[in-house]
């Protein structure tokens, strides 16, 4: 009886410690950090998330520097939600110090215009969430020096179909619809002529026990006819290599919020330099990007049905969605990390 009590006060503790996240890290950050960083007198002070972004205006106040603030997301309309009092402090953050920024930055072009309306600011710089087309070294302790290709890690034939997901195993993400819709789409006659050895599908990532146990269930209800790889996070800087070998990548989603519905995921983009067919649900700006540049093809993002026709579509045609040397050079020089970086040089020598 004790411990059902002290674990239900504990949270309600939490709970309550939650709903006033944002002003005690205000508070915190600005009594460790901001009289220090003022006596450095920057020139520019770039708040890196919403947290940092009151101490960061503070900062830049006093300093008379230029302010840039980074908007990962859509704070104000994640998932899980925040809670009601803490998306009130928040929308005030935001309400308060956007319009004071010289530069914002976000991920997109929907949460840009959104920022952009709501907030009545000048529309935020887009830089999308690229890896880098040159990786750059990274410490020994995350690095995978034993692993280079996905493919022949496994053991999966020529003759079969090797789909990839990179990113967490975890809720609400459209990994329990992909089993679905790839195990419908390993039905289809024209595939398994085409394709003897079947699909794998790898999933690339941290796993969260609990949706995996619900995927390995729906894996069984559905006829176990796709082969299921859950496989060990890979460093950040081998990714591209490490999943060249496969034959398209699957970049799933559920429009549940704003910032899912609007969001531009690292692994678009890692597949898009990795060579590799996308197969997406349609959320507005992906679906858009993978429309305009030829990628592959996108699918309704709650119908697991569309999903295997979509993946049928990529993989009965792949030669069609295949990319040469030359057209993949020219993505690269889009939407790799090295050309978003220059659009954020090129910002910072305008301030």
């Amino acid at each position: 009886m004790k411990k059902r009590i002290a674990k239900a006060l504990n949270a309600r503790i939490k709970k309550l410690s939650l709903m006033f996240h944002t002003v005690f890290c205000d508070m915190s950050l600005r009594m460790v950090f901001q009289e220090e960083i003022t006596a450095w007198k920057p020139d520019i002070v770039h708040a890196h998330d919403g947290i940092a972004l009151p101490l960061a205006a503070k900062v830049a106040k006093s300093c008379g520097a230029k302010l840039v603030f980074d908007s990962h997301e859509l704070e104000t309309h994640r998932n899980p939600p925040l809670p009601w009092l803490r998306k009130m402090q928040v929308v005030h953050l935001e309400k308060t110090y956007l319009p004071r920024a010289d530069i914002v930055v976000t991920v997109g072009h929907k949460i840009a215009e959104y920022l952009e309306k709501t907030y009545r600011i000048r529309k935020p710089l887009v830089l999308y969430n690229s890896p880098r087309e040159t990786p750059l070294p990274i410490p020994d302790r995350l690095s995978t020096p034993d692993r280079s290709d996905l493919r022949d890690e496994l053991m999966v034939p020529k003759n079969a179909f090797l789909i990839v997901h990179t990113g967490n195993v975890t809720f609400n993400r459209g990994i329990e619809q992909s089993v679905i819709g790839l195990s419908k789409a390993s039905e289809d006659p024209g595939f398994r002529k085409m394709y003897r050895g079947g699909i794998h599908f790898a999933m690339v990532g941290n796993t969260v026990p609990a949706v995996v146990k619900r995927v390995e269930a729906l894996h069984k209800k559905y006829g176990e006819s796709i082969k299921l790889h859950f496989v060990p996070p890979i460093a950040p800087n081998q990714i591209i290599d490490y999943i060249k070998t496969g034959d398209a990548s699957i970049s799933p989603g559920i429009p549940l919020v704003l910032s899912y519905e609007f969001g531009m995921p690292n692994k678009l983009f890692e597949a898009i330099l990795a060579g590799l067919p996308i197969v997406a649900a349609d959320l507005v700006e992906k679906k858009k990007l993978i429309a305009d540049y030829g990628l592959g093809m996108s699918y309704q993002a709650d119908d697991t049905n569309k999903l295997a026709e979509a993946f049928l579509e990529v993989a009965l045609n792949h030669e069609q969605y295949e990319r040469g040397a030359n057209r993949q050079a020219e993505l690269n020089a889009l939407f790799s990390w090295e050309a978003q970086e220059r659009k954020l040089v090129a910002a910072y020598a305008q301030l």
